[in-house]
């Protein structure tokens, strides 16, 4: 969807943010940036994914919410 959003409004992005929450409501921002900024999808996706890896091994456990931004 933010690819998508990107492309409908002509913009591109280079930092790509995530917004996780934990069940008991405690929330975490990570983000990171891209060498060159992009409105493509998968390297937007790999960013995120590389992302959320990074913060799963030192905060395993389920997650009630995983926002991309």
């Amino acid at each position: 969807d933010v690819a998508y959003r990107l492309r409908r409004h002509g913009l591109v992005a280079r930092t790509v943010q995530l917004k996780l929450r934990k069940p008991d409501f405690s929330t975490y921002t990570r983000s990171t940036t891209l060498p060159e900024a992009t409105q493509a999808t998968e390297p937007l996706c790999r960013a995120a994914r590389a992302v959320l890896e990074a913060w799963w091994t030192l905060h395993p456990g389920p997650l009630r919410l995983v926002g991309v931004g």
